[in-house]
């Protein structure tokens, strides 16, 4: 038998092998084929069999890339209509050839796969989140309520919380090592000057202050030229001693620095202040020193117009703590007699003055007394949050503060806030707005739509030399002065000289013993007429 040759042998292989076997082989790009324009796709590309001279090989190849899934936006459309048999798309300019030689087919160069041009990814929401709404700032039914202070019941309420919070404060000693040095001139009452070694000395070594850079000097002088000597003696300056010996000049009792305070005795002792004012001069040892504080945590003071920093914030406080201090050291006690003093202040400033609310109380002149009332607005503070918040005001208008801003600092109350409840206990403190000589201490009446007509004046009631006898014992003491009857009751207990004094007087006429120790004295002479009763008939 004649062996076949390796060609006859292919040929009978392809007629009897399915065609689909054909490209069975793996393509590769050259690599041999079978079947001219048969396709093969392998690891993502796409292979053609196309003829190459007389060979039939595989093409280089075109990588197959998926058509982007394009997720259309959603458009209200038509429904479209779907026809039974699906309309093949042709191009208009070639008509389908009928014959049955299929059309070879395109290489895949001939046709660019178009780029994948990936949609735009949308936000993770397209509804954006709603901010969280913002929780609503609590209401308060009071100012009171919203700050945490309590609405005084009493004044004596008020004063006696104040009282505990300044003991309290006092209770440790910050500056340990602060030594006020007192200086006094031959012939002053050795009283005076323990007073001020005292009151001094206290409030130096327990409150909390900027250090100081020299020693702290109380002058007590008689006479000019003395003054002037003890200044130069300490090493003050000739300009510093020259103010100093201004304040002297004014007759004023006494006044503060930065570095001394003074005291004029030469007019203490002439209007015999330790015994007629004595609760006034018994505080002005601490006052004075406070001020020296004041100034080194504010780095300045109001000045006497009060335009930046109102001189109810100065002097207020520095008489409360004058006040308290001496009490502390047992020379007049406050909840007795101190605290009612600046009440009787109050009282006998002028008309104008009393219908000031404290918010206008800047000046410190004759006609703008900032000590009374600043000192009831004081215990108020102080009752609620403090000696060290109170400090924390001075220190704020050190940083460069304004007022406003530095009473918020130090407090955490907002000063029109702190205005506004004040003024609101004003008459249950005992310095209602407008108070006159003569008022009750009461709350002024809502204001009337109707317009009021303006009251006539009563006349003063009048008494007989009978009627003044009949109240003559310790608990019901009436007197005369210069032809009007007081009622002296209360005023005996305040009295700085004591109640015995006044307890002489009760039942008969006093013109002469009044005159005899206060003749040309104003302050007594106001203190007076707030127990006035009417006139001697």
């Amino acid at each position: 038998m004649r062996r076949l040759t390796p060609a006859l042998v292919v040929l009978i292989l392809s007629v009897l092998l399915p065609s689909n076997l054909a490209v069975a082989a793996t393509a590769k790009a050259g690599g041999t084929c079978t079947k001219l324009n048969s396709t093969s796709t392998v690891n993502g590309f796409k292979f053609t069999c196309i003829k190459s001279g007389k060979k039939l090989i595989w093409s280089k190849g075109v990588k197959v890339v998926a058509a982007p899934i394009v997720t259309p936006a959603p458009v209200a459309s038509p429904t479209p209509t779907v026809s039974a048999t699906p309309t093949p798309l042709v191009s208009p300019s070639v008509s389908p050839s009928a014959s049955a030689t299929p059309s070879p087919t395109p290489s895949a160069s001939a046709t660019p796969t178009p780029s994948a041009t990936p949609s735009p990814t949308p936000s993770a929401s397209a509804t954006p989140t709603p901010s969280p709404s913002p929780t609503p700032e609590k209401t308060y039914a009071t100012l009171w309520e919203k700050y945490g202070w309590t609405k005084p019941g009493t004044a004596q309420e008020v004063s006696k919380a104040a009282t505990e919070k300044f003991l309290s404060y006092i209770a440790t000693q910050r500056n340990p090592a602060a030594e006020v040095k007192v200086i006094a001139q031959e012939g002053v009452d050795p009283l005076l000057t323990s007073w001020v070694e005292q009151g001094a000395n206290l409030v130096a070594k327990t409150f909390d202050y900027p250090k100081l850079t020299r020693s702290f000097v109380d002058v007590i002088a008689i006479d000019r030229s003395w003054l002037e000597s003890a200044y130069t003696k300490e090493g003050f300056s000739a300009q510093q001693v020259k103010d100093r010996l201004g304040g002297f000049d004014t007759g004023s009792p006494a006044f503060g620095g930065s570095f001394s305070n003074t005291w004029n005795y030469a007019a203490i002792k002439k209007n015999n202040l330790l015994v007629n004012d004595k609760s006034g001069m018994a505080q002005t040892a601490g006052h004075e020193f406070f001020h020296a504080i004041q100034e080194r945590l504010a780095g300045r003071n109001p000045g006497a117009d009060g335009a930046t920093i109102p001189n109810w914030i100065w002097e207020g406080p520095a008489m409360f703590i004058g006040l308290q201090t001496s009490s502390k050291l047992g020379i007049v006690d406050y909840l007795t007699i101190g605290q009612q003093s600046s009440i009787n202040r109050y009282k006998n400033d002028s008309d104008a003055m009393k219908k000031l609310p404290l918010s206008e109380v800047k000046k410190n002149d004759k006609d703008t007394d900032p000590y009374g009332l600043g000192e009831v607005a004081t215990q108020l503070i102080v009752a609620n949050v403090g000696i060290e918040k109170l400090l924390g005001i001075y220190a704020a208008l050190g940083q460069g503060k304004s007022f406003a801003q530095a009473f918020e600092a130090g407090t955490g109350v907002k000063l029109d806030d702190f205005y506004s409840m004040f003024e609101e206990s004003r008459p249950t403190l005992g310095v209602p707005l407008g108070l006159g000589a003569n008022a009750v201490a009461s709350p002024s009446p809502a204001p009337s739509a109707t317009p009021t007509t303006t009251p006539s004046v009563t006349p003063q009631p009048k008494y007989t030399m009978q009627d003044v006898k009949k109240h003559s014992s310790d608990t019901d003491c009436w007197a005369v002065v210069d032809g009007s009857v007081y009622d002296l009751t209360k005023w005996a207990a305040l009295h700085p000289g004591g109640p015995a004094i006044i307890r002489t007087l009760c039942g008969r006429d006093a013109t002469a013993d009044f005159l005899g120790r206060h003749s040309n004295q104003p302050d007594p002479a106001r203190e007076l007429s707030n127990y006035l009763l009417g006139k001697l008939d």
